[in-house]
């Protein structure tokens, strides 16, 4: 959020784009479609990030992928060409306590949401299904 400068930028970025992207695909005859969200998705959550990301699961959904799969990891592990200083602190302090923590707020692998989205998307299994942190580790 920080990043984008407000609300509204925030909301292109990660609902409005992968929406139209989303759409455009489908119409072009896209019949699986794979996306990430984020642990705590929800369109009734008070927490705007979750409700933007929830809304968009759901909107993707009407869409009518003959194949959807929505990866909701935890935190996100993986090489990144800026520095963020919560998401610097958060994999130190999940190393000490990762072995105590819910698997479900663990930290997920980039590698492994990848691995996650084209399993999907070749398999192409039909409906709508959720992958969630503790099925990525």
């Amino acid at each position: 959020m920080a990043k984008a400068g407000s609300r509204a930028a925030f909301r292109e970025v990660v609902y409005v784009l992968p929406l139209q992207f989303a759409i455009a695909a489908e119409s072009c005859g896209a019949r699986t479609m794979a996306l990430v969200t984020a642990i705590g998705a929800s369109v009734d959550s008070r927490f705007f990030y979750a409700r933007t990301k929830g809304e968009l699961e759901r909107d993707v959904q009407a869409i009518g992928f003959q194949s959807l799969t929505i990866v909701r990891p935890s935190s996100i592990e993986g090489q990144r060409n800026e520095r963020r200083f919560g998401e610097s602190i958060v994999p130190r302090i999940s190393k000490v306590l990762g072995p105590t923590l819910p698997k479900k707020f663990r930290i997920s692998a980039a590698q492994s949401i990848a691995e996650a989205l084209t399993d999907s998307v070749v398999a192409g299994l039909p409906g709508c299904h959720f992958r969630f942190a503790e099925s990525l580790l």
